[in-house]
């Protein structure tokens, strides 16, 4: 879990970060720009993307909704699971 500290005026959004899950530096959020509740990832079940990395977006600060300047996100990274990896209807076996 990280949380980046948005950037003011920058389009699209880019959010600083310093360490955590993720390397420190600048993150570009793809999508809209502010964000509503139902964006969370616990109510939409929808993954967002920073740099072209899937998250889960877990949280923000109030003011990210209305659009203010002073902004936090919290991310979680995606950890996919073999069966979200492979295409198991692509599987193919051959009977001897």
């Amino acid at each position: 879990m990280t949380t980046l500290e948005y950037i003011n005026f920058t389009d699209p959004p880019q959010f600083i970060c310093t360490g955590q899950d993720f390397e420190a530096g600048t993150y570009t959020l793809e999508g809209k720009f502010p964000l509503e509740y139902s964006d969370l990832y616990e109510n939409s079940g929808i993954f967002h993307t920073l740099n072209g990395q899937k998250v889960k977006l877990i949280g923000f600060t109030t003011s990210c909704s209305v659009g203010k300047y002073s902004c936090h996100i919290t991310v979680k990274p995606d950890k996919l699971n073999i069966a979200e990896i492979i295409d198991l209807n692509s599987i193919v076996i051959d009977v001897l």
